[in-house]
């Protein structure tokens, strides 16, 4: 089953009643769908960094199954994971996997590609302060060069989620 932006918004917020958390998710969901819209891709998604856990945890999603979401619904960037973002948030710039297929670092998550079908991927760190704060991912249908325009789309949208992690105490964990 897939669950839509906002449904992971609301899930991660309070029931509903424009309190704060329903406001920062209904935006961090509106910057998502903009940038999956800018660069033509499928799916994405926006993680932020918590400290405490030393993760990277899923805040809002768009089209994924709940398999995937499991499966990512934490990634240690200082642990052994090949993800796009993890690799992403350890080398502090955006990792494209272009065809997931040819990158041996993306084998173990190379199934889970194949069931939610993307071939391409690429994560775009959300920093602020110099710091990796979250991270900006979004995947593609087709094997997908991202053009340099389309990079620095991606680079608006993750300083755009920034700010709003600044506003909404959203950064430190």
């Amino acid at each position: 089953m897939n669950r839509s932006l906002t449904q992971t918004a609301r899930e991660n917020s309070v029931q509903g009643d424009g309190t704060e958390p329903e406001v920062f998710g209904t935006a961090v969901a509106g910057v998502l769908e903009a940038a999956i819209g800018a660069v033509g891709a499928r799916f994405g998604n926006v993680q932020i960094f918590d400290a405490r856990s030393g993760g990277l945890e899923i805040v809002v999603q768009h089209g994924f199954p709940n398999e995937f979401l499991e499966l990512f619904a934490r990634v240690t960037p200082a642990g052994p994971s090949t993800s796009a973002c993890a690799r992403a948030f350890r080398a502090g710039r955006r990792v494209v996997v272009s065809d997931v297929a040819a990158d041996p670092e993306f084998a173990p998550y190379l199934a889970m590609a194949r069931q939610c079908g993307f071939r391409a991927v690429q994560s775009t760190p959300v920093v602020l302060d110099g710091r990796v704060v979250g991270m900006l991912s979004t995947h593609f249908a087709e094997v997908t060069e991202l053009a340099p325009e389309s990079g620095a789309v991606l680079d608006r949208y993750a300083a755009a989620l920034a700010r709003l992690m600044e506003v909404h105490g959203r950064v430190g964990g």
